[in-house]
């Protein structure tokens, strides 16, 4: 069966596709692949640079309702994991507050993790929880960032054995996946790494 519909970013008009890019704005995107990033301690894997339309259509999933792009990065990301041969046993995510999922609705990380989880069959657990409520944080210097998210999280302890991939969105200063890393070894998780759709 044909259908039309219109591509994201450029609104042209697509025929018989389930991507919601036409091949244009899918080259486009392509500009703005990252390289991935690692410290001594954990392995950030990266996808894109936060900029241009990967910013644009971030923004919009975010803060404009657009959930249903959940399923469009999740495809993203799996591509992402089976090009370079990464194969964790669990996918998590960072957890917003309650408050925040409250007013948006839903919660973007956990989305995106849960899709993946399933596109790949791979098993999905809320392996982090938001002890408590923190302030927006992308007004504030590292040092801030550090004070305010200090014990924020705790694990719900479960497959502490297996290898574990934390999704979020977006990353910036690295403190919030820093926090997070901090209490999950903590808690006895060895094997950890992160991934963010851009930074």
């Amino acid at each position: 069966m044909r259908f039309s519909f219109e591509c994201e970013v450029c609104r042209k008009e697509l025929f018989g596709k389930e991507d919601l890019l036409c091949k244009d704005c899918n080259e486009e995107m392509e500009r703005f692949l990252s390289p991935s990033f690692s410290n001594k301690e954990y392995f950030l894997y990266s996808l894109y640079f936060y900029k241009g339309m990967v910013r644009d259509l971030i923004r919009k999933f975010k803060y404009s309702d657009a959930r249903y792009l959940s399923k469009f990065f999740a495809k993203k990301i799996s591509e992402y994991l089976m090009i370079n041969d990464i194969k964790p046993e669990v996918i998590s995510y960072i957890p917003m507050n309650k408050w925040k999922r409250y007013v948006r609705g839903y919660d973007q990380a956990r989305d995106l993790a849960f899709e993946t989880a399933k596109i790949m069959n791979m098993d999905f657990d809320e392996i982090l929880k938001r002890e408590k409520w923190t302030k927006k944080l992308y007004n504030l210097d590292r040092a801030s960032r550090e004070k305010t998210l200090k014990d924020c999280f705790v694990t719900n302890g479960k497959h502490r054995e297996k290898s574990i991939l934390i999704v979020d969105d977006i990353v910036t200063s690295s403190s919030t996946i820093n926090e997070a890393y901090g209490s999950l070894t903590e808690s006895g998780y060895g094997s950890v790494a992160f991934l963010c759709l851009a930074k």
